[in-house]
């Protein structure tokens, strides 16, 4: 969606900058050893993953909502499972760059991890890489999904029709399913 260029470009170097606050807050507390600062720094991005999971899973609307009724099945798949970037696309993509900043940094951490032959904790900040993929893909689908569809995959391509099909339903426009009804009505001549 074309005024996603702004927002994802804005959304994500805030994200970045903040995860990198968390990077250095880690570090700063936990300099004495790497152990303490790999405990801080797993403390943190747990936390903050637990966080912004719950976010999601509360913020997630019901398939009864009004919005969601007006909605044909797969239109409302789509609104449940990407409701955060289709209702608030900034914080979206303000969340999807802290996790995927401190993902990436969290597995540069497990290396050094594991060159100090700590494996129990590279195993733990490993894992967030993999528990960390599914929420910050939901919150900036545009970006994966578009990255995807550019590759030419043709289910990325479909997830991403649907996605801006539903963004624009939300922001006022007539839902695919609302335009096929209107289509099917009989004109009064």
């Amino acid at each position: 969606h074309p005024c996603f260029l702004e927002i994802q470009t804005m959304g994500l170097f805030v994200g970045n900058f903040l995860a990198m606050l968390i990077i250095v807050i880690s570090l700063g507390f936990g300099h004495q050893s790497l152990e303490l600062a790999t405990w801080i720094y797993g403390g943190l991005i747990y936390t903050i993953w637990l966080i912004f999971l719950i976010r999601d899973f509360l913020g997630r609307p019901r398939a009864s909502d009004p919005f969601c009724i007006a909605l044909d099945e797969h239109e409302r798949r789509v609104y449940r499972r990407y409701h955060v970037a289709i209702d608030d696309p900034l914080p979206g993509q303000v969340y999807s760059g802290v996790l995927n900043f401190l993902r990436v940094a969290g597995m540069i951490w497990a290396c050094v991890l594991v060159y100090k032959t700590q494996y129990v904790y590279a195993g733990i900040l490993a894992a967030y890489f993999i528990l960390s993929a599914s929420l910050i893909h939901r919150f900036n689908p545009w970006f994966f999904l578009g990255q995807q569809a550019e590759k030419g995959h043709k289910k990325a391509k479909e997830e991403l029709a649907w996605l801006n099909r539903v963004f624009t339903f939300r922001r006022g426009e007539p839902s695919n399913a609302e335009a096929t009804q209107e289509d099917d009505e009989p004109s009064e001549d």
